[in-house]
């Protein structure tokens, strides 16, 4: 999944680009270190979710292509 994730984020949204990929198989991560990484994606997922969207008419909607679409969202929660 976080390979997926990568993919969708690009270099610009994922959280330590050029530090962290994926967990290692050889070496397995404590459960706070999973935590910590995956808070982390949902966060810059949420943040290219809300670089994505737009308010009109008090509701908010998906940009496509860089035009609002009558795609409703709900508001972002990140500022």
């Amino acid at each position: 999944m976080l390979t997926r994730a990568n993919k969708i984020l690009s270099e610009k949204y994922q959280p330590f680009p050029q530090v962290f990929e994926i967990f290692d198989e050889d070496d397995m991560p404590n459960n706070g270190d999973v935590v910590f990484m995956l808070s982390h994606y949902l966060t810059s997922l949420e943040k290219l979710r809300s670089d994505n969207i737009a308010n009109q008419s008090y509701k908010w909607y998906w940009k496509i292509s860089g035009k609002t679409s009558n795609k409703e969202t709900d508001p972002p929660e990140i500022k």
